[in-house]
């Protein structure tokens, strides 16, 4: 068993750590949703000058999933 100040020191420990990464949440939340609406944009630019089925294809599955991470992240 730890001595009372040890203990002290500890919980000390415990709730600034848990206190920094509770308030970094909503601002990596943001980012994180930003970073999925950029790439969905960079696909979305690049599907308008055109492309090969193949590469429609491509595409679609990468908005598709972009668009789960997004609704998952931003909504």
């Amino acid at each position: 068993m730890l001595n009372r100040p040890t203990q002290i020191s500890l919980l000390a420990i415990f709730i600034i750590l848990f206190t920094a990464v509770t308030h970094a949440a909503p601002s990596t939340k943001k980012e994180k949703c930003e970073k999925i609406n950029d790439k969905i944009t960079k696909i979305q630019e690049k599907m308008r000058y055109g492309y090969t089925v193949k590469q429609g294809v491509k595409y679609h599955k990468q908005l598709n999933k972009l668009y789960k991470k997004q609704f998952e992240a931003c909504f």
